[in-house]
């Protein structure tokens, strides 16, 4: 159980790491970068209108949403990337909305799909 804590805890990290690549913490061009006025970074009012945007919609609302340096980090596990990168869109969204200069860092797994017979 250990060995898989530490494996999660790596992968975290570099997936962490790949975000901060460029302004906006995410490898996805519709993150939000920059916004204007006095949003700023992610804060607690972000957090619960990207939270209250994800429940109202059954695909997104088991992700969870949290800040990471400024940003909101989603995770959780989804059908496809389509919902995956839905989610994504919703909170950036929300953020541009809010006014915050936050990125979005999607750490949302898509769910293994059995092999058909």
């Amino acid at each position: 159980m250990k060995t898989n804590w530490t494996v999660f805890l790596a992968a975290a990290t570099l997936a962490t790491m790949v975000g901060c690549g460029k302004p906006g913490g995410s490898s996805d061009s519709t993150s939000p970068s920059a916004g204007t006025g006095s949003g700023g970074a992610a804060t607690t009012t972000s957090i619960t209108a990207v939270q209250s945007k994800l429940k109202s919609d059954p695909d997104l609302a088991t992700i969870k949403v949290s800040e990471q340096n400024g940003s909101i980090q989603l995770d959780g596990t989804v059908k496809d990337s389509a919902t995956k990168d839905k989610a994504e869109k919703v909170t950036g969204d929300v953020l541009k909305e809010q006014k915050s200069t936050g990125g979005v860092l999607n750490n949302i797994q898509i769910a293994e799909t059995p092999a058909a017979k």
